[in-house]
């Protein structure tokens, strides 16, 4: 369980991986994807802008999107909340992992890092470090469409 740093977007002060996957899931939920982010690291920051245009994709296909900011010191997680909640104004969890107990857990030590886990609590994608097809290899291992930008009409 971890804390939210943006309860009044998402109407949660904690985020339990439990209540969405695994026996005791509460919701029904087809996966979580954890994407685990810092302030120093520039490429998470593109990472989350592009995450950020796929909310209602991820919403609408009944995908939980959460950021896992593993900044340890409070100058790197203000910077983050800073980032992710007020400039991005992120619709899904931003989640403070202070201690680092879930980076460990998945060990998150190249970032960005992407996790997904399906209903039953299984991670069944990873890709750490950024590259341009990232994204789009994510989407595609959720087995989802991404929207396409309606065709321009021709004058």
């Amino acid at each position: 369980v971890l804390k939210t740093m943006n309860p009044e977007k998402v109407g949660a002060t904690t985020f339990a991986l439990a209540r969405h996957v695994g026996p005791d899931a509460k919701a029904e939920t087809k996966a979580v994807v954890l994407s685990f982010a810092a302030s120093y690291c520039e490429p998470c920051k593109k990472e989350l802008r592009e995450l950020k245009n796929l909310e209602a994709v991820f919403a609408k296909a009944g995908i939980v999107l959460a950021v896992v900011v593993i900044d340890l010191e409070p100058e790197g997680i203000r910077a983050m909340k800073e980032f992710a909640v007020d400039e991005l104004a992120l619709a899904y969890p931003v989640l403070s992992d202070r201690f680092g107990v879930l980076a460990r857990r998945y060990r998150a030590s190249t970032l960005p890092m992407t996790v997904v886990i399906d209903p039953r609590g299984t991670v069944t994608w990873t890709n750490a470090g950024f590259a341009a097809d990232a994204v789009p290899k994510l989407v595609s291992a959720l087995k989802i469409e991404e929207p396409r930008a309606p065709k321009r009409k021709r004058r």
